[in-house]
């Protein structure tokens, strides 16, 4: 197992370490995701409605450990998130690095694709970066698409897109946004030990890279592969 971490066109769509780096599996598994957010549903549009204030939270623990306030894309990626009874919530999101602010051209790693684990008092207990191994990682991600629970597992799926940042060639009009884009899905699992939360990225399961598209085409790539059960 391997532990992981647009002003542009090709486009804009909609990841920071584990903060614990000692792993263990659960012996049981209970992970599931829902949208009952326990603040005031708002007026505004789904940003308030579903994740504001798990983007807020997440906003402020980025500019405190790295000095740095990211513009999040706005995607409906926000989950509350049921752990063997325990409450957290989660956040899958796209923003700009510092460097990427500064380039007129993509570069690798300019677009980060993260989760973020936060606890029932929204403080971040974990969080990771997508890694990408093709093209020697030298890639644009600009978004993640979706996430879904594993059955029977502690453990996530993220759908991603990227592109490569090596002679890129940027789209000329609205027809081409998107036809060199590359799409992956990821298993994370989400593990404990002594109190502190991990999220690892799982590439032994489905392959990295892979051509998996969406999260339904992982779990059905999932049922025959012994590298995806349970560690």
């Amino acid at each position: 197992m391997h532990i992981k971490r647009s002003k542009l066109l090709p486009c804009k769509m909609t990841f920071i370490m584990v903060i614990a780096l000692t792993i263990t599996s659960f012996a049981r598994a209970d992970i599931r995701l829902d949208r009952n957010f326990p603040w005031d549903v708002g007026k505004q549009g789904f940003q308030v409605q579903h994740g504001e204030p798990v983007r807020n939270a997440i906003g402020n623990y980025i500019l405190k450990e790295e000095k740095y306030s990211p513009h999040f894309d706005i995607a409906d990626n926000d989950f509350r998130i049921s752990v063997d009874g325990d409450v957290f919530y989660i956040s899958a999101l796209h923003y700009e690095s510092k460097e990427q602010k500064h380039s007129p051209h993509p570069i690798p790693g300019g677009g980060i694709c993260a989760i973020y684990l936060a606890d029932n008092s929204l403080n971040v207990v974990a969080s990771l970066t997508l890694k990408f191994k093709e093209f020697s990682g030298n890639v644009y991600c600009n978004g993640i698409s979706g996430i879904g629970q594993v059955k029977g597992q502690n453990a996530l799926l993220a759908t991603a897109s990227y592109y490569p940042t090596e002679h890129v060639r940027l789209a000329q009009s609205a027809q081409e946004i998107g036809k060199n884009w590359r799409r992956e899905t990821f298993l994370l699992r989400l593990t404990q030990q002594d109190g502190h939360w991990a999220l690892v990225q799982d590439d032994d399961c489905l392959g990295n890279p892979n051509t998996l598209s969406d999260i339904p085409s992982a779990r059905l790539a999932m049922k025959n592969r012994p590298a995806c059960k349970n560690p």
